[in-house]
Parts: structure tokens; C-alpha cells; sequence
């Protein structure tokens, strides 16, 4: 579920502008170091990677974000669109965002005020930032992304809504994308009022999809449904799938929230050490077994998934801001262009709110719900914004998709004797150029040879570190730029891109 926890600070007011934006231009200049901290990094044998199978489609703007931004920063700040466009490259943002979509007054560009007992504290935010359609057209023209409209059924009515997608035309926005409301499967008592039962949700939802159409033939739309996380889920939840697909007519799509645990404990003394990373990284494994076993079969033929959130979910905890929490992140991601009826995919959150999910920090206490309390450099990514961060260069714009096949993959065992590939990689074309991103969660390099699939020499970035890093700033990490010809090392733990 995704929330802006009251536990965010205020910005830091000693940073200004011209630093900041010295800071995003660090951040593209990448240097150049060898060695890891807490890891193996000795050779292993060189290892064969070539396509597997035929290139499928990739829709261009696949990846990107949910931006939930009820506490900032505003896109109306020059040096927070510059990271945004510079450092993720998304392909889709995902606008207002999620449970704040519920509430959501969008001629004022806030949660409605006149609105009490609004969920995780959004009626305590006492200055909250404007995210109007004027705000969203910056960031849609300054980036390229394709915007994802999160409609609200809960407390505006369907006139309203329209007249937002119309707001939204006349500004010169697409109007491509629908989602129908955020998590109505929550067990709230005002979920429950206006929607007592899914297959409510669902004809209303057909209601909604009928009249949207009628003004906009060409758009998609989402209704909501919920990803099976098994263990103990709310009856509501349990069962709503089954019911939304009896009365839920015309939908393109459903939309699934895909959220793990960490598995460690969720206090601020908890520990991490690095061997806990074959845990939590394996979680993200476990997870998309999960899905491919209850989501994607019980969906109705022809429909499409988009995953609108993903994250790994912690409250307080020792994962989130670290190194490999990014892993976990970029791991997720690779695991969902295995099922073609992923249309699209939303990481949660670009920014603000609650620090163990924002992919960049906008303040110097990015990382505040930490028992230390580190300080972090303002407009630099977070660790799980350092993993997204070369998939947004590899995949956006790109048209279509290829698995890397890994002869002799090496195989990470966990605690509980499961197992996971070490080495797992795409391919990325748009007809003209091609890119390759491939990850390695091992705790020793691997050299690929990877002349099947560049002949000759290639332009190489690589992101690396121990997982327990504490990503904090531009110089937290590995940082290699160089060239690759035949022959490409892995090094423990990290992500690569080329092309």
C-alpha cells in the first residue's frame, strides 16, 4: 500500500539553488573506482550471454513512476525536474498519485480541504504542494513521460473527472492512460461506504469506462485489482478479484500493488549484514513466482496488468536507502518484461514523503527515520533510485524486448536453501540503437562474453557496492564509465548498462 508517512522533515533551508544544481550536474559525471567494501571480487570463468528467443514488444514509455508529491517538492522547481529528467529518464508518471487520488481536488491541485479524517496524515499537511495540470504539463514536457491520469471515484463524481481529462486535452496533454482509483480493496470505512463490495466497484467502474470513452475513443483504463500477496489478507481483499471480473466490463486493464518486506526485523536497532542479502534479494524472486502462479491466470483473457505501484515495503527499518534495496528494485523490474501483459510499471515514489520509498531525496534529511539520522545530498538518488536509475536510460524510448540467456548462470542460495540466478539481463532496441542492462546479485564478479550481442566495442556503465551501503550521495557507490569490447566483468553486486 502506498503512503506518505508524517515522518518526513522539512527541506533543508540552508541548501540553495545554484548547490543543488551542482549537485545534479555531479551526478552525471561519472568517475571511476575498483574496489567494494564487504564483498568477494575475485574472476570468475568467462560466461556466454546471447538472446533467448525472439525480440517481443516493449512499449516506450514502460517504466516509471508514481508521484505522490503531497509534501514536494514541486515540479515547478527547476533543479527537481532536471534530476527527475536527468537521472531516472521515466518513461510514465503516474499523476496525482495513489491513495491521495481518493481525496483528490484537482482544480485546486490538492487534496480537498473540506475533507476530514483523510488517510496517512494528508490532513495535516499544513502548506501541501500545488500539483495542478499546469504542474503536470511541466513535468510531462521536460521529460517526455507519458502521464498515467489516477482518476477519483471516492469523494468526486464522474462529471468532475471528465472535466479534469478535459483540463487535461486543452494543455496539450495525451490522454492515453485511466486508472479507476487506488486500492478501493483496503478494508477503510469510506472505501467500504461508497464501494461495499467489488463487484459494486466494478459496475460503477463500467458506468465510468463507458462515459470516459465516449469523449475519448482511443484511451486505455484500468480498474483496480489486487496482486495475491498470500499469508493473512483482509476478506475484502481476498476476494476481490473474483468479484470485480463478474460485473467490471471493457476495461483494458486491472492494476496490481506489488510490495514485499524485507524479511528483517522493522525497528530502528534492527541490523543488516551482507549476508542478509541473498534474503531479501530472493524475496523479489519469490514474490514474482507468486504472481505468475495467482495473478496473471486468473485475469480475464485480453487484459492487461499494470503495475502502478512497486516497492520494497518497510516502515523503519535497515534496508531502505541502501544499496541493496536498489538491487532489489532493479531486480523486480527485470522480473516484471518476463509476462508481456505487463503494459507498464509505476516505481513508488519518485520523491518526497516517506524516505524509504523516495527515489530522490529533496533535502538533507532524506533518510530522517533512521536511528542515525546520515544526512543525504539534496537532488542525488536514493539507493533504490540508484538502481532504477540505469533502467530509465536503457528501456525508455525503446520498442521492444530480448532475455539474455547466461550459459552456466551461477545460482545465490539463501538462508532457506532457496535459490535465484545470479546474472540476469535484457536487451532493448527501438529499431535503430540497441541497449543491454544485466545485473549481477552475487558476491563475486562475473565476465561475460558478450560478443553475440555487441561485435564490437560498446559504451559501459556500472553501478556497484556493497548491499549495505547506505546510498547517500553522488559518490556513495561504484561509479564506472568506460568501454566494452567482447569481454564485459560484472562486479559483485551491481548493475550495468550498455549500449
Amino acid at each position: 500500500m502506498d503512503m506518505e508517512f508524517d515522518t518526513a522533515k522539512q527541506a533543508s533551508r540552508s541548501y540553495t539553488r545554484r548547490d543543488a544544481l551542482k549537485t545534479v550536474a555531479g551526478l552525471l559525471v561519472v568517475g571511476a573506482s575498483t574496489s567494494i567494501s564487504g564483498v568477494r571480487a575475485q574472476p570468475t570463468q568467462t560466461i556466454n550471454v546471447s538472446p533467448d528467443g525472439a525480440a517481443r514488444p516493449l512499449a516506450p514509455y514502460y517504466l516509471g513512476y508514481n508521484t505522490q508529491l503531497l509534501r514536494g517538492p514541486s515540479w515547478r522547481e527547476a533543479v527537481f525536474v532536471q534530476a527527475v529528467k536527468n537521472l531516472l529518464e521515466p518513461g510514465n508518471l503516474r499523476y496525482p498519485g495513489g491513495t491521495n487520488a481518493n481525496y483528490w481536488d484537482w482544480q485546486k491541485g490538492r487534496v480537498s480541504p473540506d475533507l476530514k479524517d483523510l488517510r496517512n496524515g494528508m490532513d495535516k499537511i499544513k502548506n501541501p504542494v500545488i500539483y495542478g495540470i499546469e504542474e503536470l504539463q511541466i513535468a510531462i514536457e521536460a521529460t517526455g513521460a507519458m502521464p498515467i491520469f489516477n482518476l477519483n471515484m471516492l469523494t468526486a463524481d464522474l462529471d468532475s473527472q471528465l472535466a479534469l481529462l478535459r483540463a487535461a486535452k486543452r494543455a496539450r496533454l495525451p490522454i492515453q492512460f485511466v486508472e479507476l482509483g487506488n486500492e478501493y480493496y483496503i478494508g477503510f470505512p469510506d472505501y467500504k461506504k461508497i464501494f461495499p463490495s467489488s463487484e459494486d466497484y466494478g459496475r460503477e467502474s463500467t458506468r465510468w469506462i463507458k462515459a470516459i470513452r465516449a469523449e475519448f475513443p482511443n484511451v486505455e483504463i484500468a480498474a483496480v485489482g489486487v496482486s495475491d500477496k498470500g499469508g493473512r489478507e483482509n476478506p475484502r481483499a481476498r476476494d476481490w478479484n473474483k468479484g470485480l471480473f463478474r460485473t467490471l466490463k471493457d476495461a483494458d486493464a486491472v492494476t496490481l500493488h506489488v510490495y514485499t518486506s524485507s524479511g528483517l526485523p522493522q525497528n530502528k536497532t534492527a541490523k543488516m549484514t551482507p549476508e542478509d542479502a541473498p534474503d531479501i534479494l530472493g524475496r523479489a524472486f519469490e514474490r514474482w513466482e507468486r504472481m505468475k502462479v495467482k495473478d496473471f491466470p486468473s485475469l480475464p483473457q485480453g487484459t492487461q496488468a499494470w503495475i502502478t505501484e512497486y516497492s520494497l515495503f518497510e516502515r523503519e527499518g535497515p534496508v531502505h536507502g541502501t544499496w541493496v534495496h536498489g538491487l532489489y528494485a532493479a531486480s523486480l523490474t527485470l522480473l516484471f518484461l518476463e509476462e508481456d501483459r505487463v503494459k507498464l510499471v509505476c516505481n513508488h515514489n519518485i520523491a518526497g514523503g516517506d524516505p524509504s520509498f523516495s527515489a530522490i531525496y529533496v533535502n538533507a534529511n532524506g533518510l530522517s527515520d533512521r536511528p542515525d539520522t546520515p544526512k543525504t545530498t539534496p537532488f542525488a538518488l536514493s539507493g533504490s533510485g540508484a538502481g532504477m536509475s540505469l533502467m530509465g536510460k536503457a528501456m525508455t524510448g525503446m520498442t521492444s524486448k530480448q532475455k539474455l540467456s547466461f550459459a552456466a548462470n551461477p545460482t545465490v542460495r539463501d538462508s532457506k536453501g532457496g535459490t535465484y540466478p545470479a546474472l540476469s539481463g535484457w536487451v532493448f532496441t527501438d529499431g535503430t540503437s540497441r541497449q543491454m542492462l544485466v545485473t549481477n546479485l552475487s558476491a563475486q564478479n562475473q565476465t561475460l562474453q558478450i560478443g553475440s550481442i555487441f561485435p564490437g566495442e560498446v559504451p559501459c556503465e556500472q553501478l556497484s557496492g556493497s548491499p549495505t551501503t547506505l546510498v547517500t550521495g553522488p559518490d556513495t557507490l561504484v561509479r564506472t564509465s568506460s568501454k566494452a569490447a567482447q569481454r564485459l566483468t560484472l562486479p559483485a553486486y551491481s548493475v550495468t548498462r550498455l549500449g
